[in-house]
């Protein structure tokens, strides 16, 4: 929302967490054409993370965090198709994620955005391609092995 002096309306907005690093050409593999919203997901032990839900047929039906509803976990990659609609959501209901997790995270706007009737879509990425940098333990197993 600092950015908002500097983009456009109708112009598609990514965030991208700090925690996570994805090897190159894998973020944004997905045909983003007809879509409100769309979230980066990799399958990974734990219920740290954000989580996509999904009905029979493979759509999204919800995005929660820390609570492990399918093996979709997203790597904090988030794509929005207008900073408009980003905004409004955040404008909307920030207050109310802040109250339920303690701060604002971005993937349970997607909740919101599919109350409303939002298409949103995912695209899955090997587990192997994800280097999680959270924790000083984790950021310490990613720099080792980067130093190979």
């Amino acid at each position: 929302m600092a950015a908002k002096n500097v983009l456009k309306p109708e112009a598609g907005v990514a965030v991208y967490n700090i925690d996570t690093y994805v090897e190159p050409n894998n973020i944004l593999k997905a045909d983003l054409a007809g879509c409100d919203g769309n979230l980066t997901t990799f399958t990974a032990p734990g219920d740290h993370w954000s989580f996509v839900q999904l009905d029979e047929s493979g759509h999204v039906t919800d995005v929660v965090e820390k609570r492990r509803v399918s093996d979709h976990a997203s790597v904090g990659f988030y794509y929005f198709a207008s900073f408009q609609q980003f905004a409004d959501i955040y404008q909307r209901y920030g207050a109310a994620i802040k109250q339920e997790y303690g701060e604002v995270y971005v993937a349970p706007m997607y909740h919101y955005m599919l109350q409303e009737g939002a298409k949103i879509t995912y695209t899955d990425i090997p587990f192997d391609v994800v280097h999680v940098l959270g924790t000083p333990e984790e950021l310490a197993v990613f720099k080792e092995a980067a130093a190979k």
